[in-house]
């Protein structure tokens, strides 16, 4: 009787331990292996996200400001950020770091441009007259008249930038023609 009891263990089978600790670490490289690829996609997909968001909110401000700018009849005062309050540019013709913009607009309506810090101590571009916003984390305004200067000019190239990060940045550059020059 216990040739069968024997006999019927040996039949059954089954794994030995080396197996399963075998199966066990090749599972743990798998799944170890597994989790570093999802986090570094999601890592990339987050990026990219953020990527794409900061260059639709340009577009999106370049779009508004493309708008407004092409209703006016010029430039009428220009100060750089550093020398807001001081002396008017519009005589210049060279490529400025905006701090704020006086266009001559249409209708005795009033368009005043100006990058602005929010209370979040974000950068914005800002339409004065109507206490608006028009873009958020835009680092950097510049604007550079097509030919002459900025009083005689009949378009301007305005250039954006947004940082996305500390090493990334987005830049937009568009001519924008005066309609009513």
């Amino acid at each position: 009787m216990m040739k069968k009891a024997k006999i019927y263990i040996k039949k059954k089978g089954g794994f030995t331990i080396i197996e399963l600790l075998v199966s066990l670490f090749i599972s743990g490289i798998i799944l170890g292996t597994s989790f570093v690829i999802i986090s570094n996609a999601n890592m990339i997909f987050k990026k990219v996200y953020i990527s794409n968001e900061e260059q639709y909110q340009l577009e999106k401000t370049m779009n508004t400001l493309d708008s407004l700018i092409k209703e006016s009849s010029g430039i009428k005062e220009i100060y750089e950020t550093r020398d807001i309050g001081s002396k008017n540019k519009i005589d210049e013709n060279v490529e400025l770091e905006v701090g704020k913009i006086i266009f001559n607009s249409t209708e005795n309506k009033k368009l005043t441009i100006r990058k602005h810090n929010t209370e979040a101590n974000v950068d914005a571009i800002y339409y004065v007259e109507k206490k608006l916003i028009l873009g958020e984390n835009i680092t950097s305004l510049k604007i550079k008249p097509k030919k002459g200067s900025f009083r005689d000019c009949k378009s301007i190239l305005i250039t954006m930038t947004s940082s996305i990060g500390e090493m990334d940045e987005l830049s937009i550059t568009n001519e924008i023609p005066f309609k009513n020059k």
